[in-house]
């Protein structure tokens, strides 16, 4: 709950009559959200999914390394035993079609380039984690969905041109 929508409750019991009446709540939190956190992916970049994948036994892996690995394997359906050039097409196909990332990409071609903090509030405005995490507690998120953008459509870029990280739509 924020502010706002404590103001919205507030205003609507004031409105209301003071007798005893059953009561038909408006809407008043809005349309829900489509996605969580859990949306994006969460290892550092897919060629290090891929690793994973190849062997994931491998005593290279920490324990954080295979929590993100599976994460990824099951959100974006990836079966076992695809050749490397089999992972990397079917895993791309699988991340460019997923809701979060092709309304990204939508917000993206329209604004043209979008500073880290701007890219950063958009997804913390899309989720609807309960609770919803504070925007610094999702940076890496975005950095890590900044890596996979850029590996997966060739018309996107990023830099770091001053002090922020900037996300640029080439076409």
């Amino acid at each position: 709950m924020d502010d706002a929508l404590y103001e919205r409750f507030k205003a609507f019991i004031q409105q209301q009559p003071t007798e005893s009446m059953p009561l038909s709540l408006p809407d008043l939190i809005g349309p829900r959200k489509t996605y969580t956190i859990a949306s994006l992916p969460a290892t550092e970049t897919p060629p290090k999914l891929a690793a994973f994948y190849e062997d994931p036994a491998s005593p290279q892996h920490s324990p954080e390394d295979v929590r993100r690995g599976m994460h990824d394997l099951v959100i974006f359906d990836m079966p076992s035993s695809l050749s490397p050039v089999e992972f990397n097409l079917r895993l791309g196909g699988a991340f460019r079609k997923t809701p979060f990332v092709r309304d990204f990409v939508d917000y993206l071609t329209t604004e043209k380039n979008l500073r880290f903090g701007s890219v950063n509030d958009w997804i913390h405005r899309k989720c609807e984690d309960v609770p919803l995490p504070y925007r610094w507690e999702i940076k890496e998120n975005t950095r890590i969905f900044y890596n996979w953008l850029t590996h997966f459509f060739p018309e996107i870029t990023w830099d770091r041109p001053k002090h922020s990280q900037v996300i640029y739509w080439m076409r």
